[in-house]
């Protein structure tokens, strides 16, 4: 029986992983707008390796990061950024999308953690709770999720 993420959250939680260029990212925007028109509220996580950077340097919200602030929040026209000076561990992470854009389902591409259900894309090496390797079966997929779904 798959593990499933601790109870940090009412949403489900799937993550997906493989090489570079596998087709994650295009595999979670079709995911994304199709789950999203059956009127779900859906959440997605990119992890990454590599350094990131939400801000301009310079600007306000930079300088109070560069000043030393714990956290910065960014809000403008129509959308709204969080600033931390480390990286979140994936159960905050999604905690905070769950408190604030209380999703029905969080997708998470990159996930390495044992507690969420993963869908491997191509034959990157298993990761723990890897529940299938997708193989262009959409429908399967979204039948998986929707069985995620329902048992949260």
């Amino acid at each position: 029986m798959p593990e499933t993420p601790e109870k940090d959250t009412q949403a489900a939680v799937i993550g997906f992983y493989g090489y570079s260029d596998s087709g994650k990212t295009t595999l979670i925007e079709r995911l994304i707008g199709d789950l999203r028109a059956e009127e779900l509220r859906v959440a997605a996580v990119k992890l990454s390796e590599q350094a990131l950077s939400l801000d301009q340097p310079g600007k306000d919200s930079d300088r109070y990061a560069q000043a030393g602030a714990n956290g910065v929040a960014l809000a403008g026209q129509g959308e709204t950024g969080f600033r931390f000076p480390e990286r979140l561990d994936l159960r905050t992470i999604l905690r905070v999308l769950a408190e604030v854009s209380a999703p029905d389902v969080i997708l998470v591409e990159g996930a390495e953690e044992d507690f969420v259900p993963k869908v491997r894309l191509g034959d990157k090496a298993l990761r723990a709770n890897t529940i299938w390797t997708y193989d262009g079966d959409y429908d399967r997929l979204m039948k998986i999720i929707h069985d995620i779904i329902k048992k949260e």
